[in-house]
C-alpha cells in the first residue's frame, strides 16, 4: 500500500514521524520513525533521513505491505544487502532521479525491489552481480565492483534469491525471500 502525502506551509518545522503519526491514524510516532529508518518514506522522491524536519510543500510517499512481513535471515547481512543496494543507487543514479524501493508479497516471499536510473546506459549481457563488474567501466570513483557481488552472495547463504533486471539506463535489483510460517507479533 503505498501512502502519498502533500506537506503544507503550516507543517514547516514538524518533524517527519510527528507528521505521518498525525495524518495516519494507524501508525504510531515510533512506528512512523522506524518506517523512515528502514528507508520506507520518502520525500520528494528521495529517501528521508532520521532527523528530517518538514519545510512545507513537499511530497511524501510511504510504501508499506498491507500486513507485517517476516522472514528469517541474518540481520547484520541483510542490512549489508540493502546498505550496499541503496547506496548504489544513490552514488550512480542520474543526478535529480528518483529511487524507488518496494517490497510486495505473496504467500510465500517477500520480494523487494530497489530501481533507479543510472547516470549512463548500462551495456547489455554484463552480470553485475560478478566480482569487479561495474556499470561504467570508465569510472573512477573508488568504487571496487563488489558491492553487488557481496549482496547476491549474503542473500544466498541467508537463504533468499538476489537478480539484477536493466534496459538501457533503468536498474532494477531484486531480492526475494521466503515468508516466515509463524503469525508475526504485534
Amino acid at each position: 500500500m503505498t501512502t502519498v502525502l502533500t506537506a503544507a506551509n503550516e507543517d514547516a518545522g514538524t518533524r517527519l514521524d510527528a507528521f505521518l503519526a498525525a495524518r495516519l491514524p494507524e501508525l504510531s510516532r515510533s512506528r512512523a520513525a522506524s518506517l523512515v529508518q528502514e528507508g520506507r518514506v520518502t520525500v520528494n522522491g528521495r529517501p528521508a533521513s532520521k532527523s528530517c524536519r518538514l519545510t512545507g510543500g513537499e511530497t511524501l510517499s510511504v510504501d508499506l505491505p498491507e500486513q507485517p512481513v517476516e522472514i528469517t535471515a541474518d540481520g547484520t547481512r541483510l542490512y549489508r544487502v540493502f546498505q550496499n543496494l541503496l547506496q548504489n543507487a544513490l552514488n550512480y543514479s542520474l543526478p535529480g532521479s528518483r529511487v524507488y524501493l518496494s517490497l510486495k508479497t505473496t504467500d510465500k516471499a517477500a520480494v523487494a525491489s530497489i530501481r533507479n536510473t543510472s547516470r549512463n546506459e548500462l551495456p547489455e549481457g554484463v552480470d553485475f552481480t560478478a566480482r569487479f563488474v561495474r556499470g561504467d567501466e570508465s569510472r573512477t570513483d573508488g568504487g571496487t565492483g563488489l558491492g553487488l557481488s557481496v549482496a547476491k552472495s549474503f542473500t544466498e547463504a541467508c537463504g533468499g534469491t538476489f537478480r539484477v533486471e536493466t534496459m538501457a539506463d533503468l536498474f532494477t535489483a531484486i531480492v526475494s525471500f521466503p515468508v516466515s510460517m509463524h503469525e508475526p507479533k504485534r
